[in-house]
């Protein structure tokens, strides 16, 4: 019968071939002859012997199964361990906050992805490489000022209005550039950003004729604007009229009609019938309709 060490507790297999399959070839020759009853009794130790010993080997294996996956884990944090000491020797470490905020924003100003996915945009994305990127992102303003929604991308990937909420925290108080590109109802991003309206820089609607219900109410006051470029795609609006382009580089206080844009064949943009303009230094509106 096997036997442990009595210090460490396990087996000692260096050398586990003992004198019993000797005894056994001596008791049971290769050719039938009958057993005596001594023999059949030593066989019937024999095998409970045995038995005895599969189970202390199946106790062996699951010990030594757990201790390996001990090690195994125990590998696996030095070699994070490792990573992370590798880690802090690269140059980037050695960068000032400041020109990793340059980076961050200089990349979020080339984004075109939309905002609200956190696998592609690229403030959330390098807001998630380190401790260090993530805070000088969210320390840094601009990099969360600019934003593309896009709601045309199906149940798979549905509009999350706390992650434009999040945008429009960390964007603090400077100017917005805003693009939404919508074949639903707005209301959703309109409610978000109706508090923020004062910091509209940048505005671009492509929008379905759902959308437009919420319009009027969502350019109703927006003293920094600059630029507003509107894309309309609906049923029965007529033939494509070209883009046309209103500008001017004088204040301007009061109300613009959509009379004043000439746009009056567009009967998708009546939902816009009027606006409210002040304090424009310059304004730029670009207009488009197209049918479906």
């Amino acid at each position: 019968m096997l036997s442990v060490c009595p210090t460490c507790g396990f087996l000692d297999l260096c050398d586990q071939k003992s004198d019993r399959n000797h005894d056994f070839l001596n008791i049971v020759p290769n050719y039938p002859v009958p057993l005596s009853s001594a023999d059949r009794q030593w066989l019937h130790a024999d095998i409970i012997d045995l038995e005895n010993d599969i189970a202390i080997l199946e106790h062996q294996i699951q010990r030594l199964g757990a201790s390996l996956s001990s090690l195994r884990q125990a590998r696996k944090r030095k070699e994070s361990q490792i990573e992370s000491r590798k880690s802090r020797m690269a140059p980037v470490w050695s960068l000032p906050a400041e020109i990793i905020a340059e980076i961050i924003t200089l990349t979020a100003s080339d984004d075109n992805s939309d905002s609200l996915d956190t696998r592609h945009s690229m403030p959330w994305v390098l807001s998630h490489v380190c401790h260090l990127w993530r805070n000088v992102a969210l320390s840094t303003s601009a990099p969360w000022s600019r934003l593309y929604i896009d709601d045309t991308r199906g149940r798979d990937y549905p509009f999350a209005p706390e992650l434009l909420q999040t945008y429009l925290d960390r964007s603090k108080e400077i100017p917005l550039s805003v693009t939404i590109n919508s074949s639903n109802n707005i209301d959703d991003i309109r409610e978000r950003l109706t508090p923020h309206q004062s910091r509209l820089h940048t505005l671009e609607l492509n929008l379905c004729l759902p959308g437009l219900k919420a319009l009027s109410v969502l350019v109703a006051n927006f003293p920094k604007l600059t630029i507003l470029r509107l894309s309309v795609e609906g049923t029965n609006i007529g033939p494509c009229a070209p883009c046309r382009r209103v500008s001017s580089c004088t204040p301007l206080e009061g109300r613009v009609s959509r009379r004043n844009w000439d746009i009056s064949r567009w009967g998708a943009v009546e939902a816009v019938d009027e606006v409210h303009w002040r304090h424009f230094s310059r304004r730029r509106l670009f207009c488009s309709s197209k049918t479906v």
